[in-house]
């Protein structure tokens, strides 16, 4: 993950963190999209700046990747989700702070007599981010289990797969969210909690 903010001249300065102030404009590439963030009151020079950076950055790109554009109090998906591990800034390899309840290397070590459905959920979260998942894939596959506890495998359709996908895209959660959603929801079938039919 790479961050970096649009200085008044229209030079790109890399950065570790957002302020997401009105007169801002900041370039997120997070390998696969590129993502530029307007502020309200961001000047015409900037934005049209972002955008000859952004397009440079996916020229250079070995695979495909995509340009989003994010507006100040209008933004969505990953973007949205991750505004505040932004706010909070990168390590220097690129990679945000694991949040607290899911930094999972110390819940692996501990023994099995201590595991309750909570550390199940976190030791499945773990194994679901080591997947390397992207984000469109953690949320077609949270939507697809849902549905399938919900309505059962033979009566749930690919385009009601699309639609939960996308409502769980445009909310605001976090990849280790989804991640540990998904890890929920996994163990609570294999735990006989909920059955898929």
């Amino acid at each position: 993950m790479q961050l970096y903010f649009i200085s008044d001249r229209g030079f790109l300065i890399k950065i570790n963190k957002y302020d997401f102030l009105d007169g801002d404009v900041y370039v997120t590439d997070d390998g696969s999209t590129v993502y530029i963030w307007y502020g309200l009151r961001a000047a015409k020079e900037k934005k049209e700046a972002a955008l000859r950076t952004a397009r440079h950055i996916v020229r250079e790109k070995v695979g495909s990747a995509k340009i989003l554009l994010m507006n100040q109090n209008d933004e969505y998906g990953a973007f949205l989700a991750m505004m505040n591990d932004l706010k909070g800034g990168i390590l220097e390899d690129g990679t945000f702070k694991t949040r607290p309840e899911l930094d999972l290397e110390e819940i692996v070590e501990k023994p099995e007599s201590d595991f309750g459905l909570k550390s199940m959920f976190r030791i499945a979260a773990y194994y679901i981010s080591l997947e390397n998942y992207s984000y469109d894939e953690l949320c077609w596959l949270i939507a697809e289990k849902q549905l399938f506890i919900m309505k059962g495998k033979a009566n749930t359709t690919e385009d009601e797969i699309r639609q939960k996908a996308e409502e769980i895209y445009k909310s605001s959660t976090t990849y280790d969210e989804l991640a540990w959603l998904l890890g929920e929801l996994d163990i609570l079938v294999d735990q006989g909690y909920l059955k898929i039919d």
